[in-house]
């Protein structure tokens, strides 16, 4: 029981970790605009995706995604800002 129960401790806090990292990498790549300026001409949705297609060129993995919740929970609300602010 002692076993189970530290097992998944360590499972919360490797997640929790995971989930603060991305959430460091988004809100850093969405304060880019507000300190350079030559990035405000870019949409930070534009931004973000371009971050995270560096970080799977390099193959670096933040979490363990699967695609269905890629395309279902997380692009769209990207698709619609993006066409909300398009100019």
């Amino acid at each position: 029981m002692a076993i189970e129960s530290a097992i998944r401790e360590v499972v919360i806090e490797d997640n929790l970790k995971q989930f603060l990292l991305v959430l460091l990498v988004s809100l850093s790549v969405a304060t880019l605009p507000q300190i350079f300026s030559w990035f405000r001409r870019i949409p930070y949705t534009l931004l973000l995706v371009i971050v995270g297609l560096m970080l799977a060129l390099v193959d670096v993995r933040l979490m363990k995604l699967s695609p269905g919740l890629i395309l279902l929970i997380i692009l769209p609300p990207l698709l619609f800002e993006a066409a909300w602010n398009f100019k």
